[in-house]
């Protein structure tokens, strides 16, 4: 829609157009009112997983920082986030790259250690241990995370 008719303003722009007033003013309002919801369910998310790692910190203290973060955030503007956001892809690609080369470096013997010795998958079992139903299960945690 945004290509074919480029509106000035957000997408409730859309709906008011399409469906009148009342659709993009309350189109508007629940975004915001969802938004807010979501927030504090992620700010708690956030707190709890904090204090798998830190657990005598009260879950309020980190839910807080991550607040006062996010509003900094915005604060800071586009452009130093655009920036801070390309360097934190990066290192998080390089991560990612660099456990895959581990990964392959232990399957092949080159690290050694541990008390279990990795194991190519043979069949079906080992690569899914609960069927396709657990792997379809996992799936759906990988396409929100």
């Amino acid at each position: 829609m945004a290509v074919e008719d480029p509106q000035k303003g957000s997408f409730r722009i859309y709906s008011r157009k399409a469906f009148g007033n009342w659709a993009g003013f309350s189109h508007g309002w629940t975004y915001w009112c969802s938004e807010l919801l979501i927030m504090g369910s992620q700010l708690s998310a956030l707190g709890i997983f904090s204090r798998y790692w830190f657990p005598k910190i009260p879950l309020w203290i980190f839910a807080t920082v991550y607040g006062v973060a996010a509003i900094l955030i915005i604060f800071i503007g586009v452009k130093i986030f655009e920036r801070l956001e390309k360097w934190m892809a990066i290192i998080k690609i390089a991560a990612i790259i660099g456990f895959i080369v581990i990964a392959i470096l232990v399957i092949l013997g080159f690290i050694k250690g541990g008390l279990y010795k990795a194991q190519i998958p043979r069949n079906f079992k080992d690569w899914f241990p609960n069927g396709l139903k657990g792997t379809w299960s996992s799936l759906i945690y990988a396409f929100y995370a």
